[in-house]
């Protein structure tokens, strides 16, 4: 393929990443399958971003770097560098995560053998700021240890690879928040369909939602993706107004209350695929079940009244040495 018709294109969404883009970006170049472009939307970083980015832009002609004129939310930057992709699939790589150079290849290599898939992924493992595997995550206020490995998260999703849209839903709806699956490779077409993800925090679930009712995914058994854990890390956006300020819209529109955007995303995602009946009635009785985790009841009001996000989690300091 040439640089003009790209089999793959990566999206990588950029606000003052200057302390880890420049490992994202290298492991990306350092990939086995090279027929790919690599679409940098730097939402107006502050910082040394757009210098690091420039420069490797200059050195590589698959790179294309786009710096926003504002800051348009996290959410907004996301979906933007869908709609610059020429490739066959995409791919978003976040500016504080890596992967292995066999990343792309391995994933290519299914979704060209196998037409039904919508999206591949592999497992993944946690880094610390310094980039080396993680034999534990601490997380205080629950009591346990975060989990290191998808493996040890419930991955590959429940019903992952089921016939049935309905059953591929309740695996993404009752499965693992952790979206390590959502920085997979995906048919562009495919995506193109969905309503990409929307302006909430936690927004990549509901996408991952709707792929899933389009078609099945499919987990590679090897540890080719790797996620950052440190203090900066949206993931570590523990409160409601800062989860509202990462994803707030280039109209400075206020975010809806998150966990309702969530609940409205994934009717939304069933209205906006086409199901039979019987397979949409069924899906209505998912979110009806996701709706009703009594269990949960309890930590969701609790949240609501100290003023938490969704997914909040506290990061002891031996986690988060070394963080720029």
């Amino acid at each position: 393929m040439s640089d003009n018709h790209p089999s793959v294109s990566i999206g990588l969404p950029v606000f003052n990443g200057e302390g880890y883009v420049a490992e994202a970006i290298e492991s990306l170049l350092a990939q086995t399958y090279r027929h790919f472009e690599l679409i940098i939307s730097d939402n107006a970083s502050t910082d040394n971003t757009e210098a690091i980015c420039r420069s490797f832009a200059e050195q590589d002609s698959r790179v294309r770097y786009c710096r926003q004129d504002r800051n348009g939310g996290g959410m907004w930057n996301f979906n933007h560098v869908v709609g610059l992709a020429r490739g066959k699939y995409f791919k978003w790589a976040a500016h504080d995560d890596t992967c292995a150079p066999t990343f792309l290849e391995r994933c290519v290599e299914v979704l060209d053998q196998n037409s039904e898939i919508v999206w591949c992924y592999t497992q993944s493992a946690k880094i610390d700021p310094l980039g080396r595997r993680m034999t534990e995550d601490p997380e205080e206020g629950t009591g346990t240890r975060g989990v290191v490995h998808t493996s040890e998260a419930g991955f590959p999703r429940r019903h992952h690879d089921s016939s049935y849209p309905h059953g591929r839903f309740l695996g993404v709806l009752l499965g693992p928040s952790w979206a390590a699956d959502f920085f997979g490779v995906i048919r562009t077409n495919l995506l193109r369909q969905t309503r990409l993800i929307p302006h909430c925090y936690g927004g990549e679930k509901v996408l991952t939602a709707e792929l899933a009712l389009r078609g099945p995914s499919y987990e590679i058994p090897e540890t080719l993706f790797f996620t950052r854990v440190h203090a900066a890390a949206s993931g570590n956006d523990n409160s409601a107004s800062a989860q509202r300020s990462f994803n707030a819209s280039r109209s400075s529109r206020r975010s809806e209350f998150t966990r309702l955007a969530l609940l409205l995303g994934y009717v939304k995602a069933v209205r906006n695929t086409k199901l039979g009946l019987i397979e949409s009635v069924k899906c209505w009785f998912v979110i009806l079940r996701y709706l009703f985790q009594v269990n949960k009841w309890k930590k969701v009001f609790l949240n609501l009244l100290n003023g938490a996000g969704v997914g909040n989690r506290k990061l002891r300091p031996a986690s988060i040495k070394g963080t720029t």
